[in-house]
Order: structure tokens, then C-alpha cells, then sequence
């Protein structure tokens, strides 16, 4: 099964929604691909790197994000109500995870 979620999100839509959930404005940062491939390079390795920097530069030149999938197939199947991304921000316990105590 192609299994996603009910709706293909960017970084920007990530953001609001978080902000609506926390109550305080997320921004989103696109890092640029080179700057991003060198703080990998600094953690992982060059390979794991130039690896990971191609696949997201692929990602990129897509007309449609291959990550967004049609799910209606997996639902006929599996019993699962696919939860949209706000409303699972919205059931977090947000505070919890920011004052370092363990979230349910």
C-alpha cells in the first residue's frame, strides 16, 4: 500500500499549524540544499551527505511531491482514520515537551 497522510503539507502549512497549536508564531526557513548538505557533511560524513543532499534536490525538481500519495486504496483495507496534521498539533502536549517532562 502507498500509505500517506490525508493531506501534502509544506514547510509553511507545517508552521501555521503549529503555530495555531502552541499559541506562539512558527516560522518556516528553507535552508539552502548547500548549507544543509555541509551540516550533514559535519555529522555524518561526506557520503551520507552528497546521499542524502541528492535525494532531496530530486524531491525538489518533482512537478508533484512523490511523498503525497493517494490513500483511498489503503483505506478501502486498513481500519484507519487518517488525522490531519493541525488537529494532531492541537492534541500534543506541548508545554510538557518544552518544560522537559514526558508527554503522554
Amino acid at each position: 500500500f502507498r500509505v500517506g497522510g490525508p493531506e501534502a503539507l509544506t514547510g509553511i502549512a507545517v508552521a501555521e499549524a503549529l503555530s495555531g497549536a502552541i499559541g506562539r508564531s512558527v516560522t518556516y526557513f528553507a535552508v539552502p540544499l548547500p548549507d544543509f548538505a555541509e551540516g550533514l557533511a559535519q555529522r555524518f560524513g561526506r557520503s551520507a551527505a552528497s546521499e542524502v543532499a541528492a535525494y532531496y534536490a530530486w524531491l525538489q525538481s518533482q512537478p508533484a511531491s512523490p511523498l503525497a500519495v493517494d490513500i483511498a486504496p489503503a483505506l478501502t483495507v486498513l481500519p484507519i482514520a487518517p488525522t490531519r496534521f493541525a488537529d494532531w498539533a492541537r492534541a500534543q502536549a506541548w508545554s510538557d515537551l518544552a518544560s522537559g517532562r514526558r508527554a503522554a
